[in-house]
């Protein structure tokens, strides 16, 4: 998890206006630090809320329900703060037994892909999916 964040910042990496991220702190869905830093867990949160909203739920619906439930948001903490898409990577490969040039290659090759464009990114999980089927 990052340091705490910039009004500047935490809008510049999250894709979202300054408006916005105030919006959400006078909604009790961000939180500020004394010094008007926004919470290390602010972009994490953020993705939450974002993830929310491509699900139909809207901002006003995710504040109704922190203002009746508390802050929901937080129970994703803890599965969040341990996290790191190429640790977690590397440390499955390894789990599995693979040696450490398949693991570089796996890393390699994994942040290859989050590079390619949505049409590309739809294209290799189709292929991955034709290759590699699920038992059902």
């Amino acid at each position: 998890m990052a340091g705490p964040w910039s009004l500047d910042k935490l809008a510049a990496v999250s894709s979202e206006t300054e408006a916005r991220l105030r919006r959400y702190v006078d909604m009790g869905l961000l939180h500020r630090q004394p010094d008007g830093e926004f919470e290390p867990d602010s972009l994490h949160r953020l993705r939450l809320i974002q993830f929310a909203r491509t699900r139909g739920v809207s901002d006003d619906q995710l504040a109704a329900v922190a203002a009746s439930q508390g802050d929901l948001l937080s129970i994703f903490d803890e599965a969040y703060a341990s996290t790191d898409a190429s640790t977690d990577l590397a440390t499955a490969a390894a789990g599995l037994g693979l040696d450490d040039d398949v693991i570089a290659e796996l890393v390699r090759r994994s942040r290859s892909i989050r590079q390619l464009t949505s049409p590309h990114r739809r294209s290799c999980r189709v292929a991955a999916r034709d290759l590699f089927p699920r038992e059902r």
